[in-house]
């Protein structure tokens, strides 16, 4: 009789990333649960590819949840999936999501946060016109120094200030990120 063929773990990491290049989350979470039902094994690249597509559409509770599910899978996250995770949270507005994950990565042993999560709960929080959290991390960051803000950074927490009306907070974030070198033109 004839076998069916059945797709490899790599064909299946191929698919999801395609899906998410291509805006399609849904159709990536589906492959996902289908690797599943097939017991094909899910690897840190299926994870990672399934958390660009969540990414990409902003699909920052589909993200959080396929973080917790690796726990639950043994695939260890790595920082790369907490930055997904946590861009998906930046599209979607979610700071409070954002803060959270990066709590996680506070905590961890094995991982830190670096510019791209710190600027990534930034953007999260000013795309929601929250100042107070924007500045705190920002200081966080300066004080910390595990991860200095880059001109993205400055860029979201400069807009932050634009969206709530705090002109004034806004020019002095410019004038500080000058006085650091930055945004030069």
């Amino acid at each position: 009789g004839a076998e069916a063929l059945l797709p490899r773990a790599s064909s299946f990491n191929v698919a999801i990333r395609t899906c998410g290049e291509a805006g399609q989350p849904r159709a990536a979470l589906a492959l996902l649960r289908h690797m599943r039902s097939l017991d094909v094994k899910r690897s840190l690249l299926t994870y990672n590819a399934a958390l660009g597509a969540m990414a990409q559409g902003g699909c920052w509770e589909e993200a959080t949840e396929l973080l917790a599910e690796m726990g639950r899978e043994r695939v260890k996250p790595t920082l790369i999936s907490f930055n997904l995770a946590l861009d998906a949270c930046a599209k979607a507005a979610r700071g409070d999501a954002a803060m959270d994950l990066l709590q996680q990565l506070r905590g961890s042993r094995r991982l830190a946060p670096d510019v791209v999560s710190y600027t990534s709960v930034i953007t999260a929080f000013s795309r929601a016109g929250d100042v107070a959290p924007v500045l705190g991390l920002l200081g966080a960051m300066e004080e910390g120094g595990t991860a200095e803000p880059d001109d993205f950074t400055w860029s979201s927490a400069v807009a932050a200030c634009d969206r709530a009306g705090e002109w004034a907070q806004a020019l002095a974030l410019f004038r500080g990120l000058r006085a650091a070198g930055g945004a030069t033109s």
